[in-house]
């Protein structure tokens, strides 16, 4: 029996299954069967953490003002803490105590540490006693230790989590649970430490490094093009520092990766510099001898320097850039990668159409190392906070390469997928990619509702529901709306859109009225009365869902797009309202919507028929936006085709 999955990204799907589109449609069904019961592993909250509160030495003496906090203020220790702290902390003790207490806590404020595991590292000072066990040396190297403890008392926390302590490193069954809930951990933490070997040595590269995060070197940070005093000479510096900076083991590694995305905003890096250059305190924080620095601002600002340098005719370094790259500046600006070919528009023709933030994540996990190759599929998951898990130990037992598992989560947790620009004639040109060039052709892209939250929508509300492989296709269920001619207004009923400041809330009474004068009141009955996103409906819909949607159909109003009325289809009753032109004669529309998981999907599709068992067969399009009500409406169960064996229709032409 292998002891672990094969690595076959390299090779196309065709390759993989023999070129038998049937084998991969096979292997795709056994895979389903590797789903964990309950989905993603469920956590209660309790913790293993590591007490330093008796740890002596940091923010005491002569030292005291190196350990003062960035995040809040001077710490004097012992300081003004929590009530949690003042229960738990004893008194600590001089010279500084190394046993520290390894005790399961819920809810109480915590360091989680990010750093790159080595095998040959110098025995620890530091003990770690485990309850109701002899304390045992650590295998955490002392300068992590010494740096994590220096940072977490500066901010008074007096917890620590470090996987290679808090994990029981020897018991299976242990690491199995906490790797599927690493995304919490981190997520959950008070703050999340980086820690990177490197060290700036040179006052120029330190200078550079700030004069990045302070956003000097641009006119603006939104179109980010250099100043005219941004010479070569400062660009090649800046670069420098950055590549120092960049060649740090921790950028390489698949799980540090998992732990920078989960914290997100909670991530702090510390970088070590000669401790004679001057620094901006205001800056990089008064721990002595380090820069302490927010990762997602230090991903903003390389990622903006490369959209500079590429706005100067100049290219930045795509090896540093994919370390670092920040999806929502990157994506959103239409020079990454292409993901997906080029849906139509049927919305908002000023803002481009983003994909989902998934396959930058799985281009990312791509590029970065791990032991174990199973282990990318839990790193996925959690960064894409899927609900569907897979089971490691069936899929290696039943030789299940890593391609097919990567295809089959992705769509067992409801990816929307579309074929609609797929120009080969010959279905089965589909499997003549690998698995990742086969999702960066197959992904969807988005026109959310609002700009407010384009990407945060995309990544954590457009999915399917209740989705399941059948030998059919992609299983889901939902409502499937027949949409009706387009309706434009008169000039008059618009009249109020020539105000300066037109309000949502006068645009929405027009709407309304518009909706009665047809005879559809029961639908305008159903509009909100504000576009407030307070609270829930009792529609079966979350009222900011029902809110981001109609100011859709608002939005449209604006820039005079047609609107289109839509029944459920066989039904007479007009409960719909999309925005924009349909892409294609008898096109329908398909929405879903469940609010446990808060997922929303709204799209154009063609109805490819009926199947023998009463389900639709549906090929996606492209995003709609538009308001509509489904409430005590049974949903229809509907199948999206593999179309490498269904003759081709899967491309939707």
């Amino acid at each position: 029996m292998p002891s672990e999955m094969e690595d076959d990204t390299h090779l196309t799907l065709s390759e993989i299954h023999r070129g038998n589109p049937a084998a991969l449609v096979e292997q795709m069904m056994g895979v389903q069967r590797a789903i964990l019961d309950g989905g993603a592993v469920a956590w209660d909250g309790r913790l293993r953490l590591l007490d330093i509160s008796a740890v002596g030495g940091q923010g005491r003496g002569p030292d005291r003002r190196r350990y003062r906090s960035t995040l809040g203020g001077t710490s004097s220790y012992p300081s003004r803490m929590s009530s949690y702290h003042s229960r738990t902390r004893p008194r600590a003790s001089w010279p500084p105590r190394r046993i520290l207490p390894l005790r399961d806590h819920t809810d109480p404020p915590y360091v989680a540490i990010s750093w790159r595991w080595s095998n040959n590292t110098p025995p620890s000072r530091y003990r770690v006693r485990r309850p109701r066990e002899i304390p045992h040396r650590s295998a955490v190297p002392d300068l992590v230790f010494n740096r994590a403890i220096s940072f977490a008392q500066a901010n008074d926390i007096s917890f620590l989590w470090i996987d290679k302590e808090c994990i029981y490193q020897e018991d299976k069954k242990d690491k199995d649970k906490w790797v599927q809930v690493m995304d919490q951990i981190y997520r959950g933490s008070k703050i999340s430490l980086g820690l990177l070997s490197v060290e700036i040595q040179s006052q120029l590269h330190l200078d550079s490094l700030s004069d990045l995060l302070r956003d000097r070197l641009y006119h603006t940070r939104e179109k980010p093009t250099f100043r005219s005093w941004v010479g070569n000479e400062v660009i090649s510096r800046t670069e420098e520092v950055l590549r120092l900076v960049l060649s740090d083991e921790r950028w390489e590694r698949t799980w540090i990766f998992q732990e920078d995305h989960c914290a997100s905003t909670g991530m702090r890096l510390l970088i070590r510099h000669d401790r004679s250059l001057s620094k901006d305190r205001n800056l990089f924080g008064d721990i002595h001898g380090e820069l302490d620095i927010a990762c997602h601002e230090f991903r903003k600002a390389v990622t903006r320097f490369a959209l500079a340098c590429r706005a100067g005719g100049r290219e930045f370094p795509s090896d540093m850039l994919a370390k670092v790259r920040q999806y929502n500046i990157w994506n959103g600006t239409g020079v990454g990668p292409r993901i997906g070919g080029s849906q139509g528009s049927t919305y908002n023709d000023e803002l481009p159409r983003l994909p989902t933030s998934s396959l930058s994540i799985l281009r990312d996990i791509k590029e970065r190392k791990n032991k174990n190759v199973e282990d990318r599929l839990v790193i996925f998951a959690n960064c894409c906070r899927y609900l569907t898990r897979l089971g490691a130990e069936y899929l290696i037992e039943s030789r299940y390469g890593l391609s097919t598992c990567i295809l089959c989560l992705y769509l067992l947790n409801g990816e929307v997928f579309s074929l609609e620009n797929w120009k080969s004639r010959d279905s089965q040109d589909l499997l003549n990619h690998s698995v990742y060039d086969l999702l960066e052709r197959i992904s969807f892209k988005f026109d959310p509702p609002k700009d407010r939250f384009r990407t945060s929508h995309i990544d954590n509300y457009f999915r399917f529901s209740q989705v399941e492989f059948t030998r059919e296709g992609v299983q889901t269920v939902g409502w499937l709306w027949e949409v009706g001619s387009a309706i434009k207004f008169t000039d008059r009923d618009l009249s109020c859109l020539e105000d300066e400041y037109p309000s949502d809330e006068n645009e929405l009474d027009i709407l309304r009225n518009w909706l009665r004068q047809l005879g559809h009141r029961n639908l305008a009955s159903k509009l909100p009365e504000s576009l407030t996103r307070e609270g829930h409906s009792d529609r079966g819909t979350s009222k900011p869902f029902i809110t981001e949607n109609v100011s859709a159909v608002i939005d449209g109003l604006r820039q005079h797009k047609p609107l289109r009325l839509a029944r459920i289809y066989g039904e007479t009753e007009v409960l719909g309202i999309f925005v924009g032109g349909v892409s294609k004669p008898a096109t329908m529309c398909f929405t879903s919507y469940v609010a446990e998981d808060q997922k929303l999907v709204s799209i154009e599709v063609r109805h490819g028929g009926t199947l023998g068992d009463g389900r639709e067969r549906l090929y996606a399009r492209s995003w709609v936006n538009g308001a509509w009500f489904s409430y005590g409406k049974q949903k229809k169960t509907c199948v999206f085709p593999w179309s490498f064996v269904d003759g081709g229709e899967g491309k939707g032409l």
